[in-house]
C-alpha cells in the first residue's frame, strides 16, 4: 500500500512538471507579443493617470504655441488645488504674460509670504505639464511654448558636508544654470530664479542680480526672478525686455492676498508692517533715515501708484455699474414702448370688434330693412372752367406805367 502511494505522488510530480514546463515553451514562445502587450498597456495606464489627475485638480487643455510664451489665466499650483479639495479652501488664481518678441523677463517683487515662490513654481510646473501632454490648472484658451529646459533655483541648498553656504549653494546653481542655457542658443529654455543673489551684501548682491538679470534677456528663451533689489525693479522703466510684476498684500488686516498685478512693483511692507506691530516711533524714525531717501521715495512712490491704481479700479467698477443700470434702462424703455403698441394694437381690434358686434346686433334687431344701405361713392364736383383774359402786351418802355386789366362787368338783361 505505501509503496503505491509513493508511486502515485511521484507521477503527480512528473505530471505537474510537464504542464509547467509546457506553460514555460508557450509563454517563451509568445514573450515578444506579451512584452509590447506590457508596454502598450503601460502607456495606456499613463495616459488614464494623466487624465484622472487632470480632472481631479480641474485642468484645461493649454494651446502649445510656437515660439517661447507663456500667456495663462486664472492659473493656479496643481498640489494646492488637491489640498483645497480635500480641506476645503479656495486657491487665488493669477495671470501670467511672458513673451519672447515683448517681455521675456519678469520681475516679482512683494513682501515675504506674499507668494511669489508659489507663482514661481506654477509656471514652472505648468510648463513641465504642458510638455508632458497634461491638462495645466488654467482658464482654456491659454498658451504656452514648448520649452526643452525648465531649471530652476528655488529654495536653499546650503550644506555642511559639502562646504556650501546659502550664497555659495545658489550661486553654484546659477552657474550650472546659465552655462546650460548657454551651450545652446537653439534651445529654447525657462529660467526660473528665487530671490536671486540673497544671502550676501545688499550692494554687491543688487549689482550681480541685475547683471545676471541683463544675460538672462540676451539669452533665447524667457525667465521669472522673485527680488527685493530695488535696482532690479526699476529695470521696467529703462529696458523693455523687463516687466514688473509685485504680490498684492492686505497692510490694513496685515496679512497676504496671493494676487499678482503685473506691471507695477511690489512693496516690501517692513516698515508699515513695524509701525503697526508696535515699534516705537524712535526706532522707526531712525530705520526710515538709515534706509535712506531713495529707497523711502521708491516705497512711497510704489504706495501712490498703488492708490492710483486702487482708485481707477474703484472708478472703472462704478462706471461699469452705471453702465450697466443705463442699459437696463434703455432695455426696459423698450420693453415699455413695445408693450404700449402692444396696447394699442389690441386697443384699436377690440374697438373694431365692438363696432361690428354692435352693427350685427342692430341689424339682427330691426331687420333687413334697417340695415344702413351701402352709400354709393361721392362724385368729385366738377372742375370750373378758368376764364381767360387777354393778357395785355408788355410795354418795351420801362417809363410807361402798367396798363390796368379791365373789371368784369356785369351784363344787363
Amino acid at each position: 500500500m505505501n509503496n503505491r502511494l509513493k508511486l502515485a505522488d511521484l507521477d503527480i510530480e512528473r505530471e505537474i512538471r510537464r504542464i509547467l514546463e509546457n506553460l514555460a515553451r508557450a509563454v517563451a514562445a509568445a514573450a515578444p507579443s506579451l512584452r509590447a502587450n506590457a508596454d502598450i498597456l503601460g502607456e495606456l495606464d499613463v495616459i488614464a493617470a494623466k487624465a484622472r489627475l487632470g480632472v481631479a485638480y480641474g485642468g484645461e487643455a493649454l494651446q502649445i504655441a510656437d515660439g517661447a510664451r507663456v500667456s495663462m489665466e486664472n492659473a493656479r499650483h496643481p498640489l494646492l488645488v488637491l489640498r483645497g479639495a480635500e480641506q476645503g479652501f479656495s486657491v487665488v488664481a493669477n495671470d501670467v504674460d511672458l513673451r519672447d518678441e515683448a517681455v521675456k523677463v519678469l520681475i516679482i517683487s512683494g513682501p515675504n509670504a506674499g507668494g511669489k515662490t508659489v507663482l514661481l513654481k506654477t509656471v514652472g510646473l505648468s510648463a513641465l505639464l504642458v510638455r508632458a501632454g497634461m491638462l495645466v490648472p488654467a482658464r482654456t484658451g491659454g498658451q504656452v511654448g514648448f520649452f526643452d529646459d525648465v531649471l530652476a533655483d528655488v529654495g536653499d541648498r546650503q550644506s555642511v558636508m559639502g562646504d556650501l553656504s546659502t550664497f555659495s549653494a545658489h550661486l553654484q546653481n546659477l552657474v550650472e544654470t546659465m552655462a546650460r542655457v548657454a551651450a545652446d542658443p537653439a534651445r529654447r529654455g525657462l529660467v526660473l530664479l528665487d530671490e536671486l543673489m540673497a544671502g550676501t551684501n545688499p550692494e554687491q548682491g543688487a549689482a550681480l542680480a541685475r547683471a545676471v538679470a541683463e544675460r538672462l534677456a540676451a539669452l533665447h528663451g524667457l525667465g521669472i526672478i522673485t527680488t527685493h533689489y530695488d535696482s532690479l525693479k526699476g529695470l521696467a522703466d529703462s529696458d523693455a525686455r523687463f516687466g514688473n510684476a509685485g504680490m498684492e498684500y492686505d497692510a490694513q488686516h496685515l496679512r497676504p492676498t496671493f494676487r499678482l498685478k503685473q506691471g507695477t512693483p511690489g512693496r516690501s511692507y517692513a516698515l508699515d508692517i513695524a509701525a503697526r506691530m508696535g515699534l516705537p516711533d524712535d526706532v522707526l524714525a531712525r530705520a526710515r533715515a538709515l534706509a535712506g531717501e531713495t529707497s523711502v521715495g521708491l516705497e512711497d512712490a510704489i504706495a501712490n501708484l498703488e492708490a492710483r491704481e486702487a482708485a481707477l479700479r474703484d472708478e472703472t467698477a462704478r462706471l461699469a455699474e452705471a453702465r450697466a443700470a443705463l442699459t437696463e434702462s434703455e432695455a426696459d424703455q423698450r420693453r415699455a414702448e413695445e408693450a404700449l403698441v402692444r396696447r394699442e394694437r389690441e386697443l384699436a381690434r377690440g374697438s373694431r370688434a365692438a363696432s361690428r358686434s354692435r352693427c350685427a346686433r342692430r341689424a339682427n334687431r330691426c331687420g333687413p330693412s334697417c340695415a344702413t344701405p351701402s352709400r354709393p361713392a361721392p362724385r368729385a364736383p366738377p372742375a370750373r372752367r378758368a376764364r381767360r383774359w387777354p393778357r395785355p402786351p408788355r410795354s418795351r418802355c420801362r417809363s410807361s406805367p402798367p396798363r390796368r386789366r379791365p373789371r368784369w362787368r356785369r351784363r344787363l338783361p
